[in-house]
C-alpha cells in the first residue's frame, strides 16, 4: 500500500472518529423538543413526555431529563420523575444547574411523594402488583419506589394462594413486608383484620391469634368472632371456597358504661329502694285544714322585687 493511500485512510478514519451530529439531525432534535414544549403548554403531558424522550435519544441533552421529569410529575408518576431529577442533577453541567435554582427543593418535594417498598417472600419469582401495575418480582433486583398514599399490595405466583394487603404508604418513608405464600390446595386462607389493635380472633370458637391474622381453614362456612377489652364483640359468618384467600375487616364498637345492663339494673334498684325508704320515713301526712281566715288561703306575690 502506498504511503499516500495510507495517509488518506488515516485521515478518513480520523474524520469519522471526530464526526459530529449532522445539522439536519440537530434541527430535527430541536423541532421534536419544541413539539414537547407546545404539548406541555397545552397540558398534553403524555405527548410532551414522548417528544422529550425522542429528542433526548437524538442528542442526549441533559436539560431534556429535567423536562421529562416535569412531564412525569404532571402525570402523577412521581417515582419515575424522581429518578430523572436525580439523573439530571448528576449529569447537568454547573452552568445548567444554575438555571434551575429550585432543583433541590423540587427533589425533596418529589421524594416526599414516593415510598420505598421492600418485600421479603418465602418463594422467589412471585409477582408484585399495586394499583393495577406490576412493580417487580421478588426478590427485587433494585430499590422499588411507588407513589405514596393508600394502595393494595398484591403478591401472586402460580401454584400458590394470592396474598394482598391494603396499606397507607408513607411519603418519603419505607415499607418492609414479610409475605408468606401458601400452596394452592383444597384449603383456603382466611385473613382477619381490625382497626382495634390487639383484638383476639376466634374462628369456629377457637382462638387463632390477634389481628391481623392469616389462618388456613377448610372450605365452607366459618364463624368469626373478634374480641377486645372495652369493645363490643364483632361477629360475622363467612364462606371460604377451596383454594381462595378471603379477607375480613371487623369493625369494633366501643362499649359504653351507661349502656351496660348491670349499670341500669343497679340504677333502677337504687332508685326504687330510695323511693321505698323515702315513703317509710315520710308517710303521707293528713291533709291540712284550709284555716279560719277567709278566704282560707294567704295570697303572696310569686316574686319579690328588691
Amino acid at each position: 500500500m502506498s504511503r499516500l493511500r495510507l495517509v488518506s485512510l488515516l485521515a478518513v478514519a480520523l474524520c469519522a472518529a471526530t464526526w459530529h451530529t449532522p445539522a439536519w439531525a440537530i434541527s430535527e432534535c430541536e423541532d421534536t423538543k419544541k413539539l414537547g414544549d407546545r404539548a406541555m403548554d397545552d397540558s398534553r403531558y403524555s405527548d410532551a413526555l414522548a417528544a422529550y424522550k425522542k429528542s433526548y435519544e437524538c442528542n442526549g441533552e441533559p436539560s431534556l431529563l429535567y423536562n421529562r421529569a416535569r412531564a412525569l410529575e404532571a402525570l402523577g408518576q412521581f417515582p419515575e420523575s424522581l429518578k430523572l431529577l436525580l439523573q439530571f442533577q448528576n449529569a447537568a453541567p454547573e452552568s445548567l444547574l444554575k438555571r434551575v435554582p429550585g432543583l433541590s427543593d423540587l427533589v425533596a418535594e418529589t421524594r416526599n411523594k414516593v415510598t420505598t417498598l421492600d418485600i421479603r417472600c418465602n418463594v422467589e419469582g412471585a409477582e408484585v402488583r399495586t394499583r393495577d401495575q406490576v412493580v417487580g418480582t421478588v426478590p427485587f433486583a433494585e430499590r422499588v419506589l411507588i407513589n405514596a398514599g393508600g394502595a393494595t399490595i398484591q403478591v401472586a405466583l402460580d401454584g400458590y394462594l394470592p396474598w394482598e394487603q391494603h396499606l397507607d404508604l408513607p411519603g418519603g418513608g419505607q415499607v418492609v413486608l414479610d409475605v408468606k405464600l401458601h400452596t394452592n390446595d383444597k384449603d383456603g386462607m382466611l385473613v382477619v383484620e381490625s382497626p382495634a389493635s390487639g383484638s383476639q380472633v376466634f374462628i369456629d370458637d377457637k382462638l387463632v391469634g390477634t389481628v391481623p391474622t392469616e389462618t388456613r381453614v377448610s372450605p365452607g362456612p366459618h364463624q368469626v368472632v373478634v374480641t377486645h377489652s372495652g369493645y363490643s364483640d364483632a361477629e360475622e359468618s363467612v364462606v371460604v371456597p377451596a383454594g381462595t384467600r378471603k379477607s375480613l375487616v371487623m369493625k369494633m364498637v366501643e362499649s359504653s358504661f351507661l349502656s351496660s345492663w348491670w349499670f341500669w339494673g343497679g340504677v333502677v334498684g337504687v332508685v326504687a329502694g330510695g323511693a321505698a325508704a323515702g315513703y317509710m320515713l315520710f308517710p303521707e301526712a293528713e291533709e291540712a285544714g284550709r284555716g279560719d281566715i277567709a278566704p282560707g288561703q294567704i295570697e303572696a306575690p310569686l316574686m319579690v322585687q328588691f
